[in-house]
């Protein structure tokens, strides 16, 4: 944390919405990775909500989505996707299947890295992520928590699973300095909504 960035260059992963390009382009321009290309991939790009797309879905989300929200635009769908919040799909949208589907080569590209990984998305793209690493059913991935201005720093473990960090980067320090050749090498995941 803070002053222990990777003294290598990273792999940096971004949804394609301009939120998340320009938190990739902030983070490159002030740290000691300015000239780092990073891959832009629909992959990461936030669920299709189809007819119940709009700004109340970020108003109303907190650190899990608004699904509370959605209770009340469309009871009906509602209570579909509480019976089966895996495969229900948004009416005209996707579902956390669908967000599986298209975040697997990401998250195997991820998995399979020499070097740290940088990967910033949506919420319910670091939902789905996280269940993977944290070894949680996919079915209860909407309700983990993804508070805004957390990092969650992934490391591989022996045995073949991951210890999950969480790491709030309000309170870490700033560096402006660059990184020691004697850095230890981070894995972060960051998010927006």
């Amino acid at each position: 944390h803070g002053s222990t960035l990777p003294h290598r260059p990273v792999k940096v992963f971004s949804s394609t919405v301009t939120s998340c390009v320009q938190t990739v382009s902030a983070f490159l321009q002030s740290s000691s990775f300015k000239s780092q290309a990073f891959q832009q991939t629909s992959a990461l790009n936030p669920i299709d909500r189809g007819r119940l797309a709009g700004a109340w879905w970020v108003d109303e989300s907190g650190d899990k989505p608004a699904f509370h929200a959605a209770r009340e635009r469309d009871p009906v769908w509602f209570n579909q996707w509480e019976a089966n919040k895996l495969h229900c799909r948004f009416p005209g949208g996707e579902s956390y299947h669908d967000i599986m589907v298209r975040a697997e080569p990401v998250l195997l590209e991820m998995e399979m890295a020499t070097r740290p990984v940088m990967c910033v998305a949506h919420i319910t793209v670091i939902q789905v992520l996280l269940s993977y690493f944290l070894g949680t059913a996919l079915d209860d991935a909407w309700a983990l928590s993804v508070p805004e201005h957390q990092l969650f720093e992934i490391t591989p473990t022996l045995g073949g699973s991951y210890r999950v960090e969480t790491v709030n980067i309000d309170k870490e320090p700033v560096c402006t300095a660059a990184p020691s050749p004697s850095a230890s090498p981070l894995s972060l995941n960051s998010g927006t909504r």
